[in-house]
C-alpha cells in the first residue's frame, strides 16, 4: 500500500544494486532484520553479496553461535525458506501497469539482508542451506554456508 493506502506494485530493476555494490559498503546479514542476530558481516569477510542478470545474491558461513545454529537448523529443515533485504530507494520511477500503479526502484543503498520468515516478496526469494566439507591440516571440518537469491521481478 502507498501512503494513501492504495495498492501498488513495485519491482526491481536490474542494476538497482550496481552503484551501492561497487561501494562494497561494510553490509551485515541478520536474522528477521535483528542487529542483535549478526549472522555475517562483509567486512569480517562472512558475507558476500553481489547482483548478477537474476538478481541480488549472498553467500555467507554463518557463526558457531545459538542464532547460527538455529538458523541453520531451521533451514535445514524448510521452516526457513525466504530472504530480504534492509536498503534505501536512492531513484525510482513511477507508472501505471494497467489499472496498477508500478513503483520501478532504480537505485538502492544496500544496508542489509536477512534470512526471514515473512519476506516482503513471497514470491521472489529463497535460501538454502549447503554442508561444505573440507581438508585441514589435521582434521575435517563442516562449515555451513547459507546461499540466497532475492529474484528481480522481470527475471522471475
Amino acid at each position: 500500500l502507498d501512503a494513501t493506502g492504495r495498492e501498488f506494485r513495485e519491482v526491481i530493476r536490474p542494476g538497482a544494486f550496481t552503484r551501492t555494490l561497487s561501494a562494497r559498503p561494510d553490509i551485515r546479514l541478520l536474522r528477521d532484520h535483528q542487529p542483535a542476530l549478526l549472522l555475517g558481516r562483509t567486512k569480517a569477510g562472512t558475507l558476500t553479496v553481489g547482483e548478477d542478470e537474476y538478481g541480488l545474491w549472498f553467500d555467507a558461513t554463518l557463526p558457531d553461535t545459538s542464532t547460527g545454529n538455529d538458523t541453520a537448523e531451521a533451514i535445514r529443515r524448510g521452516d526457513l525458506d525466504a530472504c530480504s533485504f534492509g536498503f534505501r530507494v536512492q531513484s525510482d520511477e513511477w507508472g501505471l501497469d494497467g489499472q496498477t500503479p508500478t513503483r520501478s526502484i532504480l537505485d538502492v543503498t544496500l544496508y542489509e539482508v536477512s534470512i526471514v520468515a515473512f519476506p516482503a516478496y513471497e514470491d521472489a526469494t529463497s535460501v538454502d542451506l549447503r554442508n561444505c566439507q573440507f581438508r585441514t591440516p589435521d582434521m575435517w571440518a563442516l562449515t555451513r554456508t547459507a546461499k540466497a537469491k532475492l529474484w528481480l521481478a522481470q527475471n522471475r
